[in-house]
């Protein structure tokens, strides 16, 4: 799986976006049969890792104390289709991990709830941000290219506001730049339970 992400990119550039596909079909049948947690932790590294750099040494424990470090990811991995979906999947199964820790060592449900809604809100800036600059949707090398929405990208944002009431509060008491408040309103219809 590793090779298969690395692949993707030459000079930190997506190169071939099948490669991206390949990846992804690769990583669904390692997920299938191997623990999620090493395949997790490879798949982070080779993400974070480029071809001028050593391979990052991160374990599992630590990726699950911070998810948010796969976020530090090239921005040829979010332009990347394959890749960018296989990120997301890993972002997802870190952040439900990350979940069950905090709530099982915070002093209260109120401290964990607070740190998760801002664990959440860094998270969903930061997809609201590149979907709603259209800086992943673009289909690379293509003539005319026409944005297009990233579905997971989307449900990822949509599956988080539904779950945690008040972070759309919360990122709009940050100063949320009106175009992404229009994105959000016009792509997360949940924002408005909130």
């Amino acid at each position: 799986v590793c090779d298969a992400i690395r692949s993707c990119f030459c000079d930190g550039v997506v190169s071939n976006e099948t490669a991206g596909m390949r990846a992804e079909s690769m990583f669904k049948l390692c997920q299938a049969v191997n623990p999620c947690s090493e395949i997790d932790v490879a798949v982070v590294r080779a993400i974070l890792t480029d071809s001028n750099s050593q391979p990052k040494f991160i374990n599992y424990s630590a990726l699950v104390k911070d998810p948010l470090v796969i976020l530090k990811a090239k921005a040829a991995v979010w332009k990347c289709r394959g890749t960018r979906r296989i990120m997301l999947r890993v972002l997802q199964n870190l952040m439900k991990a990350n979940e069950a820790e905090v709530m099982k060592y915070s002093t209260t449900d109120q401290v964990a709830k607070e740190f998760l809604t801002s664990r959440d809100a860094i998270i969903v800036r930061c997809l609201l941000f590149v979907c709603q600059s259209g800086f992943l949707l673009e289909e690379t090398g293509r003539e005319n290219s026409t944005p297009s929405h990233c579905v997971m990208s989307t449900n990822l944002i949509r599956s988080v506001v539904t779950q945690r009431l008040g972070i759309v509060a919360t990122l709009i008491k940050q100063n949320l730049a009106d175009i992404t408040l229009d994105w959000l309103v016009e792509f997360i219809p949940e924002s408005f339970f909130d």
